[in-house]
């Protein structure tokens, strides 16, 4: 029978180092103990909350007051948007590659264009992973940040877009 056993596994930060403890059949006071130890704590909220303590991509970007949570904030929509400036200036890189037929300058497009792919595939990563921290206000400055950014270089790009196939759909997109 699957999770018959009901053990909690305790892990302890010492002074020699780390140990660890298997405790059968915990109460939720032990459990509650086991938290507020000061010990190791290996699990995070995996529902939205918000608190302005929070630990953000690394150990050294820490909340610890409203103050540093709101400059976080505005530091995460800036991440967003500079990944969508990212994204149309290698939307120029690509249309760039389509009409140049000349193998020269290609590959110093392709080169330029697979630098910045690395960038935002890396930005886009690490937003994604500070929207798992379900922290409402971290969220939500991923998604502003992502959407500010799309509404000022992305849409400037599309306008300048000289695509006409498939125009009719929401998001158009080229041949």
């Amino acid at each position: 029978m699957c999770c018959a056993k009901k053990n909690a596994f305790q892990l302890l930060k010492g002074s020699d180092g780390l140990s660890a403890k298997i405790i059968d059949n915990p109460t939720m006071d032990e459990i509650t103990q086991i938290n507020n130890k000061g010990l190791i704590s290996i699990a995070m909220q995996m529902v939205f909350h918000q608190s302005f303590e929070s630990s953000i991509l690394f150990d050294f970007w820490k909340t610890k007051n409203p103050f540093d949570y709101f400059v976080s904030c505005f530091i995460i929509i800036l991440l967003g948007c500079f990944t969508m400036y990212l994204s149309s200036i290698n939307k120029g890189y690509i249309r760039e590659i389509k009409k140049d037929v000349r193998n020269k300058s290609k590959w110093k497009a392709r080169l330029r264009s697979s630098f910045l792919s690395f960038f935002y595939y890396l930005l886009h990563y690490l937003l994604m992973l500070i929207a798992m921290t379900f922290n409402c206000g971290l969220f939500i400055s991923v998604i502003v940040g992502l959407s500010l950014g799309y509404g000022i270089f992305e849409i400037g790009s599309i306008e300048k877009d000289t695509c006409v196939c498939n125009t009719e759909s929401e998001y158009p997109s080229c041949c």
